[in-house]
């Protein structure tokens, strides 16, 4: 029966030809131990609306972190990967919300914000 049978599979091997990019190893290791995964994930991305836009001549930049991060994990975060010095973090919490289209009951997410105010002469550009 046709139904039953398997083909068979080639296990032949074929050789892993290594691609080499403009970094060396050394330059890798100092990056990836200059930001810790732990840090870097705390910061999911930029919030950037005309309130946030208008935030930036005061130095505050404001940023979607993650839901159980706290303001001393998102201080060393924003100093690692941006290499900035932090003067004040206000954090605000949006819960979610249940919205009804018709019968349908869906839920719009909340999310974690992150307002950051710098130091003088630091500066963030995006």
């Amino acid at each position: 029966m046709g139904i039953f049978t398997r083909k068979k599979i080639n296990t032949e091997e074929k050789p892993v030809k290594e691609i080499k990019s403009g970094i060396s190893n050394a330059e890798k290791q100092a990056l990836i131990k200059s930001v810790p995964k732990q840090l870097s994930f705390l910061l999911k991305q930029v919030w950037m609306t005309e309130k946030s836009a208008n935030f930036a001549n005061e130095r505050k930049y404001v940023f979607i972190i993650d839901k159980n991060a706290n303001k001393p994990q998102v201080k060393k975060a924003i100093e690692a990967v941006y290499g900035v010095k932090v003067l004040n973090i206000n954090i605000v919490n949006q819960k979610s919300k249940k919205k009804r289209l018709g019968r349908s009951i869906g839920v719009v997410p909340g999310k974690k914000k992150a307002i950051i105010t710098l130091k003088e002469g630091n500066k963030l550009n995006f």
